[in-house]
């Protein structure tokens, strides 16, 4: 196993043993800071030993709505959330959900800076973001930049939503005037990740991240469209992902180390894909 920084770990509100997408989703939105920091102590005792010793770093999904409400609290959840990882010496960066709804944008993201966050996040299918909310999107990202704050897009598969809530055409706004700070662009695009992939080329800050779409499709022909996507964005636009819990790492690590080797990552490559790229656009550390 090769050393490695996993760029999309979610909180485990026991998906593992309800395995309910829907029911999972709503607990992260619902959780509270306390819900979090047992459900991430538990992650960390769960780690193997293999694993912890090859893990550089993750970076938190935070959905959870108690933060927005709350994001006083936001900076001392963040250093007992570092606290839990410092003893195997692995790294933490936080990527929180932000409502672009929420007219007190500034002052959330005020305490987001303050907090040390890396990235804010938006989330067209569980958000339901549509083109009326792009502009909104568009303004925070603007603020967020100014922060030296990160933009992740998710921008996964489908669902019903998949038209409605365009998140590539939300990606392609934001890319439109973010520019000074890392923008990225989660779940390859899923079944667009060519359209991700061009999005990202035509950009000196944006990268594809590669959580739960190889392994989702790796039976399917589709995954010979995801190599395509990866070689045409190159090693150093890549980061590594598993989506933990939807995933689990050792069979994201699995399918995504037999896709970076069908399209001849080797080496240096492989380095930058799986910690080098995720290390160097942690904006807070």
């Amino acid at each position: 196993m090769k050393e490695f920084f996993d760029f999309n770990i979610h909180p485990n509100i026991n998906f593992l043993n309800s395995k309910l997408l829907n029911k999972q989703i709503a607990s992260e939105f619902n959780c509270t800071n306390e819900d979090l920091l047992i459900s991430f102590n538990k992650f960390h005792d769960d780690l193997s030993i293999d694993i912890k010793q090859k893990l550089k770093g993750i970076n938190i999904m935070l959905f959870s709505k108690f933060f927005q409400d709350n994001p006083i609290l936001l900076s001392d959840f963040i250093l007992e959330i570092k606290k839990i990882f410092f003893k195997s010496n692995i790294k933490i960066s936080v990527t929180t959900l932000i409502d672009p709804r929420n007219k007190d944008f500034k002052v959330f993201i005020d305490y987001c800076a303050l907090s040390s966050v890396n990235f804010i996040k938006f989330h067209c299918y569980h958000q339901h973001i549509d083109s009326k909310l792009f502009e909104n999107c568009v303004r925070i990202s603007k603020y967020a930049e100014k922060k030296n704050i990160g933009i992740c897009v998710d921008t996964s598969f489908g669902t019903r939503g998949l038209y409605k809530f365009d998140n590539l055409r939300l990606a392609s706004e934001i890319f439109e005037e973010i520019n000074k700070v890392p923008v990225v662009l989660l779940h390859l695009g899923g079944i667009r990740a060519l359209e991700a992939a061009l999005l990202v080329a035509d950009t000196a800050n944006g990268f594809l991240e590669t959580s739960f779409t190889p392994k989702y499709f790796e039976n399917f022909y589709f995954f010979n469209i995801i190599k395509d996507a990866l070689k045409l964005v190159g090693s150093k636009r890549i980061i590594y992902a598993s989506d933990y819990p939807y995933i689990s790492i050792d069979e994201s690590l699995e399918s995504s180390l037999k896709l970076f080797n069908e399209c001849n990552f080797f080496n240096d490559e492989l380095d930058n894909i799986l910690f080098g790229n995720a290390l160097k656009i942690m904006q807070k550390d």
